[in-house]
């Protein structure tokens, strides 16, 4: 009974305003903290996973109170996607050392030609692709090691772990970034890997071995990209949906216009203008959306 009449005083149970969902706050303003330029600028780089984990993060974190259920299906899902993360790295890392392994990849190895060793650009990428791969290989192992126990925390635990984390200015970016550190370097690992290749197959073949193989690589990477717009997170195209909302905006404006021509200065000013308007827009539909759902 305590703890039932406790969970009904932190969710304001019978008042205005009270919490009727895990992720909803029950104060005016949000608690999250406002992006700050290094997750801005380390999104791209780590092919924004960090923002993945940072929303799962703040979820978790709502008005500063946890949940065990929560908590522990998260961390479960952080341990299984780092394992398959360290399984992958490590066939990743068996394929680089294979392929180097190729006498022809390596002009050093033919004692006859008579020259210094040196490294082809298929070796460099291949380099940077065992690298990228074993750093995901520790990193996840190190995660996973932490973070095991954390299954079987209690919410104390996991309340007295959150808070000493979040950072006073940035909240939980750094923490997201670590957390998404073997998932980028594994995908650059891959991408190395695949430049290896493709230096390998266009600088030693012959001419219908480079257009089968470049023709091949083309239609991979138009299907990687239809995939990656497809099935990426919503919140992962932030700047896309800023994008096209100002566009439109644009559009919308220039064909109200009672004048036929409108300057182009102007035009380049309402498109490239802070985004607040859209945020702000963004948010009314996104509570909209959530009080439709619970009616």
């Amino acid at each position: 009974m305590r703890i039932l009449m406790n969970d009904q005083f932190l969710n304001y149970y019978g008042q205005y305003g009270a919490r009727l969902s895990r992720s909803q706050s029950i104060f005016e303003h949000q608690t999250r903290h406002p992006r700050s330029w290094l997750i801005k600028t380390l999104s791209p780089l780590l092919f924004a996973s960090p923002n993945v984990h940072l929303n799962a993060l703040e979820d978790l974190w709502v008005d500063r109170l946890t949940l065990k259920s929560r908590c522990e299906e998260f961390f479960l899902k952080l341990n299984t996607q780092w394992g398959d993360h360290i399984v992958h790295a490590s066939i990743l890392l068996n394929a680089n050392v294979g392929f180097l392994a190729i006498p022809s990849n390596d002009a050093s190895n033919n004692s006859a030609t008579g020259v210094l060793p040196s490294r082809s650009a298929a070796q460099i990428a291949s380099y940077l692709s065992v690298v990228t791969s074993f750093s995901s290989m520790m990193i996840g192992l190190l995660l996973v090691r932490q973070h095991k126990t954390k299954e079987r925390a209690t919410a104390a635990e996991f309340h007295q772990y959150l808070r000493q984390r979040e950072h006073p200015v940035r909240g939980f970016e750094d923490l997201a970034s670590i957390y998404s550190l073997p998932y980028a370097l594994l995908t650059w690992g891959m991408g190395s890997f695949l430049v290896a290749f493709m230096l390998m197959c266009f600088q030693i073949s012959t001419t219908v071995a480079r257009s089968i193989v470049g023709l091949s690589i083309g239609l991979v990477c138009l299907l990687i990209t239809w995939c990656i717009c497809m099935a990426w997170e919503e919140t992962e195209f932030q700047w896309r949906r800023w994008f096209k909302a100002k566009l439109h905006r644009a559009c919308d404006d220039a064909s109200q216009s009672d004048r036929g021509t409108q300057d182009a200065s102007g035009w380049r000013r309402r498109l490239w203008s802070a985004p607040e308007d859209m945020w702000a827009c963004v948010r009314r539909k996104r509570i909209i959306a959530s009080h439709a759902s619970r009616v």
